[in-house]
């Protein structure tokens, strides 16, 4: 692992772009971090905000052909990814916790938002030839502003609110930065049989009536059944019983952010 730490940068995800088109063969596991992250890119249209020092703000480089090798797709990425922060998550989180993957990438620890993934790929002759793998997860901060489409939390936040006393120092940095590593290394080993199995057993909402909105603003309630291996997600829509499948930005779940953060 290469490990490149920056005081303060536009976007962590921008930047590994910029250095992997000047040295092509940078090596996989390149990790770009920052302490404040000016311009944090999230999903297309949406900005990732953080307080500078409180929070993660990583960028990874893969070169994941094993991965399409076994059968693979680019969602699957998503689904590697999203596993590793979990598993790394729940290494630093008070027993009780629960974390589960929001399709198609975020984390949430009891509803609310404590990780967003952007993964940008480029490809080579129509082959996937890298993964620029942003990591976004909320540490030490315990304020947020008003607007987020999904409430916040993080670290902090639930180890209070779990009568733990939450993180302080810096010594949190480089150990989360280690534990999704790790987790990552030992994910991508398994079968992507079992990493989509897992996923469905982690997945936010799956089996559970919830409300949901098209992009036109018309809302419906429904079910999720599945995410098919294309990332495609499957709900049941109620009272119909009709079946559909949505791409990313054809659906979102609907979260209130009246939630009680117990602070």
């Amino acid at each position: 692992m290469r490990q490149i730490h920056l005081a303060q940068v536009d976007s962590t995800n921008s930047y590994l772009r910029r250095r992997l088109a000047e040295e092509p063969d940078l090596e996989e596991y390149t990790v770009i971090t920052a302490t404040d992250q000016t311009a944090g890119r999230g999903q297309p249209g949406h900005r990732w905000e953080a307080t500078a020092g409180q929070n993660l703000t990583m960028t990874l480089l893969l070169h994941p052909g094993d991965l399409m090798e076994d059968g693979g797709t680019l969602f699957d990425l998503n689904i590697l990814t999203a596993l590793a922060v979990r598993q790394a998550l729940l290494r630093e989180l008070p027993p009780g916790a629960e974390v589960k993957v929001k399709w198609p990438n975020d984390l949430l620890v009891g509803g609310r938002k404590i990780c967003g993934i952007l993964i940008e790929n480029t490809f080579s002759s129509s082959r996937l030839d890298a993964s620029v793998v942003g990591i976004g997860v909320n540490v030490l901060q315990e304020h947020f502003g008003e607007g987020y489409p999904t409430p916040p939390t993080s670290i902090a936040i639930e180890q209070r609110r779990l009568g733990v006393t939450p993180l302080t120092g810096d010594g949190w940095h480089d150990r989360l930065v280690y534990e999704i590593l790790e987790a990552l290394e030992e994910w991508r080993s398994r079968p992507v049989s079992r990493l989509r199995a897992e996923y469905h057993r982690s997945l936010f909402g799956r089996g559970e009536v919830a409300r949901f909105a098209r992009p036109s603003g018309e809302t419906f309630y429904g079910m999720i059944e599945g995410v098919r291996p294309d990332g495609r997600i499957l709900i049941r829509e109620l009272p119909t019983g009709r079946r559909s499948l949505y791409a990313f930005r054809e659906v979102s779940m609907v979260l209130t952010a009246s939630l009680n953060l117990g602070l």
